[in-house]
């Protein structure tokens, strides 16, 4: 048989509790602190909105310099992330951008809507090239557009071009 003792219940005394005050601020640093954490929060949603906003779905850009005609230069936007080796974007797809120190070589004839050649950027054409009247614009560029290794720039600086009917830019070799 096990035996065991009872001890008496210890009783504390008890004891107030003191909540620490911090130190009071000032309405201005109050002020301040809440003007702080209200930017920080616009900041990171305005930062996730463009950021999603900034592509869409069949959306092309150039991975790197090459052909046209090769799948190897493009990458297409798949809703979540950038994809390489896609097919050939063409008219019938999203935005076409070409990056910056990228140059894009058109061998082949192609219709293309809502081209993009960004600043530091190279369009060489070798080939005809249609611009297709479609939705938006049909060419922005900040970067260059050369006819045919005769390093004639066809159009320098910040151009937008809309136009009611196709506009065709054609190499003469």
């Amino acid at each position: 048989m096990t035996s065991f003792t009872l001890r008496p219940f210890a009783v504390r005394p008890h004891r107030k509790r003191s909540f620490s005050r911090r130190p009071s601020r000032s309405k201005s640093e109050w002020w301040n602190d809440i003007f702080r954490r209200v930017l920080t929060i616009a900041v990171l949603l305005l930062s996730t909105t463009s950021a999603s906003l900034s592509q869409s779905v069949d959306d092309y850009r150039s991975r790197n310099t090459g052909n046209w005609n090769n799948s190897g230069t493009w990458q297409r936007y798949n809703g979540t992330a950038w994809t390489n080796n896609q097919p050939v974007p063409d008219a019938a797809d999203g935005v076409i951008t070409i990056r910056n120190r990228h140059t894009v070589t058109v061998n082949k004839c192609f219709n293309l809507d809502e081209l993009v050649v960004k600043a530091g950027a190279l369009l060489k054409v070798t080939k005809r090239i249609r611009l297709v009247n479609g939705p938006g614009l049909d060419l922005t560029h900040d970067g260059a557009i050369q006819l045919a290794g005769e390093n004639l720039v066809l159009l320098t600086g910040s151009t937008a071009v809309t136009s009611a009917t196709d506009v065709e830019v054609q190499s003469s070799h």
